[in-house]
């Protein structure tokens, strides 16, 4: 049985600047909530994922679509292991972000370059 195992999403709104604060937090060291947290940055994506809202912007003024505004600029997904074992490497954390990227695509039928391409992944390593 898996006990203490988090997985947590959140929607990233308020337009650019919500998303953009939420990635500059994200990789933040003076953070107060940060005080103990080793920060790696395992994909850098961020550009990636602002660049396809605006390219989604510019093709539905082009094409004089109504409706359809960006209000969630992304969807964050927060997974955290119970201390109580073995806590996987840097390079293990980038293995496990890339499989879920896999598993991600397959389940919404996206190809996976094209999900991976627009996904922002961050380790939080907690020294605690």
């Amino acid at each position: 049985m898996i006990k203490n195992w988090t997985v947590k999403t959140r929607q990233i709104k308020k337009s650019a600047n919500g998303f953009i604060n939420y990635i500059n937090y994200l990789k933040s060291h003076t953070a107060s909530s940060h005080a103990d947290t080793h920060i790696v940055v395992l994909d850098d994506n961020a550009k990636n994922i602002l660049a396809a809202v605006d390219e989604r912007k510019q093709y539905r003024k082009l094409n004089r679509l109504k409706g359809g505004s960006v209000s969630n600029y992304a969807t964050s997904f927060v997974m955290s292991l119970p201390t109580d074992i073995k806590q996987p490497t840097v390079k293990e954390w980038h293995k496990i972000g890339r499989f879920a990227v896999k598993q991600l695509s397959t389940t919404l039928n996206i190809p996976y370059e094209k999900l991976l391409k627009h996904s922002h992944i961050v380790l939080h390593k907690e020294n605690g």
